[in-house]
């Protein structure tokens, strides 16, 4: 993955719909309808709407707060020489208060020579997270955006994600922060209350240098903690590791969402999905066999999940794949084919909730042209599309 290295049978059951309440997904009735297939989506390419020009690179996440998508990023791509430079772009909500904006310069200095990569909103401000080099001096970097002032939290944050690490993720569960990543140790595992620092990453077991955190989601009474070599859940400050029944052999569980009751994770090399209920996988749906490599982007819609990543094609051994697995009738609809050409030898890196141009829309992001062909890394470039379900 860019991160770190960077048919159907129908079944009668309900379907859900979907309130947004206080920025969380809550259910509201059931209802039924017909099976979906491809025509029952539109995806349009956004590309240009991103902000931030993500040449020879790729966006990695994204936030939305209510008025303002913020994509994290990085220039930089391992066929090519350039050092590695953070990228943050910025597109209004909907109606659009204002043109996107390329805010890479403001934090230019804060990330100097890494990466922006996770990204959250805890209601009155972003804190962004990457990796950043000064000298010989490396690791993880972290900055709160709030009115428009730059906060510095790598000080606080650095000893744990040091070396050769970063943080690359965060997220808030309306008291405190929640940071994963990786340090010269393996995956590393931060809180941070105020001016409180909580490290969780001794709780990880077997964990060794090649292990890190990529994903982190809360739904509401704990976190789902996954990445490369660890996956677990951790409730208050117990952290309960669920990584030797994991359904992701060849790597590592890279996204997951909630849809309520419980989760459905993703991850890969071979693609693969499972539910997690409780502490107990569940086989999830089949994906296509196009749906190759790995899975790095799972969201609920309130009637299914769109899942995401890398796949294959009739065209490159390579190619940005998605599906749409429809929670009422058990169908898996393929839209890899619908993908705007920006997504083309690439991949989906990241997928969420966002509505644009005012409709209730999910937002991909990811990037193109990273593998030409099955034996040549090419130079990347960013890409964005929509997907409106009517």
């Amino acid at each position: 993955m860019w991160r770190r290295e960077g048919a159907a049978i129908v079944l009668t059951v309900a379907a859900v719909a979907l309130v947004i309440v206080a920025g969380e997904l809550t259910y509201d009735s059931f209802r039924e309808g017909p099976p979906p297939n491809a025509s029952s989506f539109q995806l349009e390419n956004v590309t240009g709407s991103l902000g931030a020009t993500f040449a020879r690179g790729a966006p990695q996440a994204f936030g939305f707060n209510g008025s303002t998508v913020l994509v994290t990023g990085v220039v930089g791509d391992p066929a090519s020489s350039t050092i590695p430079f953070p990228l943050l772009g910025a597109f209004g909500g909907v109606p659009a208060s204002a043109p996107p904006r390329n805010l890479s310069t403001d934090v230019a200095g804060l990330f100097h020579g890494g990466d922006t990569l996770g990204i959250g909103w805890n209601g009155s401000a972003w804190v962004i997270t990457g990796e950043a080099a000064w000298s010989s001096d490396a690791g993880g970097a972290a900055a709160a955006w709030s009115d428009g002032v730059w906060t510095n939290l790598t000080p606080e944050l650095r000893p744990f994600f040091g070396g050769a690490g970063g943080i690359w993720f965060d997220g808030w569960n309306g008291s405190s922060w929640l940071f994963g990543g990786q340090s010269d140790s393996g995956a590393a595992l931060v809180s941070l209350r105020g001016s409180s620092v909580q490290d969780f990453s001794s709780q990880i077991p077997n964990n060794r240098p090649d292990h890190w955190i990529q994903f982190l989601q809360w739904n509401g009474t704990a976190w789902l903690v996954s990445g490369q070599g660890t996956l677990g859940v951790l409730t208050g400050s117990r952290y309960l590791d669920l990584e030797p029944q994991s359904p992701f052999g060849g790597g590592g569980a890279f996204a997951a969402d909630w849809n309520g009751s419980r989760w459905l994770v993703g991850g890969g090399e071979p693609a693969v999905v499972a539910f997690l209920d409780g502490t107990r996988f569940v086989p999830g749906p089949r994906l296509p066999a196009t749906f190759s490599w790995w899975v790095s982007a799972i969201t609920w819609d309130g009637r299914g999940w769109y899942i995401g990543g890398e796949g294959s094609s009739a065209s490159s051994a390579y190619d940005a794949a998605l599906v749409y697995f429809d929670a009422a009738t058990g169908v898996v609809v393929d839209l890899s084919a619908l993908l705007p050409g920006a997504f083309a030898g690439g991949q989906i890196q990241f997928a969420g909730l966002a509505p644009f141009e005012g409709k209730s829309a999910v937002l991909l992001i990811g990037q193109g042209g990273l593998h030409p062909s099955a034996t040549e890394l090419g130079p990347s470039t960013g890409a964005a599309a929509t997907v409106v379900r009517p």
